[in-house]
């Protein structure tokens, strides 16, 4: 979803004869972890989901794969991975685990009550791509296939998008994450580099741009193996974290957030309660979006 350093990563683990464990739609599009040892299941867990997923048995299946001897990577939201170490007890030098920069994971509930909608209105959904490319990395589309139609809607008019930027749909634990800080539970971290323009424009291509850290000599050394396949670039750690909160901090909860909840129980949709529990844009960046991209980098290197 970003700049597709997972990709790179669990491929070089596949074509070493190991075994990924990440995130994929079942079936029933509903988001569970699943595990691959070729390429065609791999390219499920592709791209960014943003829902709790579903564990399964995959901790079980990990540790019997780590057990005879199989080089397993492990790809998770930060609880996700402390989970398993839990459950394994003992460190495996054949496992390799990813972390992702986590805002927070948005209840199944909404999730479910989210596609029932869009069902009603569009059709069966065949898939949905919550950060779809189809006008470059940023701003991102919500991109979802019916039997009859496709559908892009940009991220900032997505209802459900809204209610996670907002911190409504998320899980109450996560705005007290224990896993949200330096040093991370994972042996690599993966995210969005949101602060390039501010830190070196002509990186963006507008294509999409990972922020990979390597939290240890294991991480480093699977991060060596892709180097010769991807463009990168050394970053001082303070600047990573400084358009990226979520490295090192938890979000916050919304106040809101149990009347949002009550409110959907009580079969309230969701466009309804965006209108009701999110306040609408500020004038200030209303009119910060009409101006010219000059003006705009000028704000950007002012306000930092």
């Amino acid at each position: 979803a970003s700049g597709g350093a997972f990709a790179l990563l669990a491929k070089y683990v596949i074509e070493q004869g190991g075994i990924v464990y990440g995130v994929i739609y079942d079936k029933n599009l509903n988001v569970c972890h699943s595990r691959a040892d070729n390429l065609k299941d791999l390219e499920k867990m592709y791209s960014s989901k943003y829902v709790q997923s579903n564990i399964k048995d995959t901790f079980k299946q990990a540790k019997q794969d780590s057990d005879n001897g199989k080089q397993v990577l492990f790809s998770g939201t930060p609880c996700q991975i402390a989970g398993l170490k839990s459950y394994l007890i003992k460190d495996y030098e054949n496992l390799i685990t990813i972390d992702l920069v986590c805002h927070g994971t948005p209840s199944p509930l909404v999730f479910e009550k989210y596609k029932k909608e869009i069902s009603r209105k569009f059709g069966n959904i065949k898939n949905i791509n919550f950060r779809s490319k189809i006008k470059g990395w940023n701003p991102y589309y919500l991109t979802i296939q019916t039997d009859n139609n496709i559908i892009d809607i940009p991220s900032k008019d997505s209802v459900y998008m809204k209610l996670f930027l907002n911190d409504l749909s998320t899980n109450k634990s996560c705005s007290n994450c224990q896993f949200n800080k330096l040093p991370r539970v994972a042996d690599i971290t993966l995210g969005d580099f949101w602060g390039v323009n501010q830190y070196k424009q002509e990186l963006n291509n507008n294509k999409g741009l990972s922020v990979v850290l390597a939290n240890n000599i294991k991480g480093q050394n699977l991060c060596q193996q892709i180097c010769k396949d991807c463009i990168f670039e050394e970053v001082p750690l303070d600047i990573v974290i400084k358009y990226n909160k979520n490295i090192v901090a938890s979000s916050s909860l919304n106040p809101k957030r149990i009347e949002f909840f009550s409110a959907i129980l009580k079969k309230k949709n969701l466009k309804s309660c965006v209108k009701k529990f999110i306040k609408g844009e500020k004038l200030y960046m209303k009119i910060y979006k009409l101006l010219p991209k000059p003006v705009k980098n000028v704000i950007k290197s002012l306000i930092g």
